[in-house]
């Protein structure tokens, strides 16, 4: 009987196998235990190969931010799909810098997710300007909130700018409100056009 171990795999079902592993995960598991030169190389070729996130609370300091931003971001721009807001400061250089760029920015942006109990007035101001801007390749867009007047005031500028998506999501996560409550809100909105 012949036994075969993980590293006896061809390399093609090493590169398949690596497609379900983010970046992160990729650069935490495969490439840190450092099994084999082999193994890692294909950990590597695939680690540029597949899709990812970015996260405000990617970074650990502004100034590792403003790096990113400067010497690697238009390297790997195009492997970027999901952009998730949660932290103020960073989320403020992230918004800045997609104004700036535009489009070219985030150019396969299909997911963005922005949590606006935690982000600074400046993203909740540009956050729906960016999204209509990107409508084109943007699939799904969650929007958290626990105010409702942002909740609101959201729903009112997305009716406003008839921003259509696949998939959006607002959710409002604090207090119990009831139908009623949203019936209001819809009603005042349309009661505007």
């Amino acid at each position: 009987m012949i036994v075969t171990t993980l590293e006896d795999l061809p390399n093609e079902l090493w590169l398949e196998l690596f497609v379900y592993f983010t970046w992160e995960q990729l650069n935490s598991t495969w490439l840190e235990w450092k099994l084999n030169n082999r193994t890692q190389t294909l950990a590597q070729i695939a680690q540029t190969r597949v899709a990812l996130e970015m996260s405000s609370t990617s970074f650990r300091t502004y100034s590792q931010s403003l790096n990113y931003f400067k010497n690697e971001h238009s390297t790997i721009t195009y492997r970027i799909t999901s952009l998730v807001l949660n932290e103020s400061v960073l989320s403020n250089e992230i918004v800045k810098q997609w104004l700036k760029n535009g489009a070219s920015f985030f150019p396969r942006i299909r997911h963005c997710t922005v949590y606006f109990h935690l982000v600074s007035e400046y993203v909740r101001r540009y956050i729906i300007r960016l999204i209509h801007q990107n409508a084109s390749t943007l699939r799904r867009v969650v929007l958290y909130f626990d105010m409702i007047e942002d909740y609101e005031q959201i729903l009112n500028n997305i009716i406003k700018r008839q921003i259509s998506l696949h998939t959006m999501q607002l959710i409002f996560f604090r207090g119990n409100v009831n139908n009623s409550f949203f019936s209001e809100i819809l009603e005042h909105l349309f009661k505007n056009f």
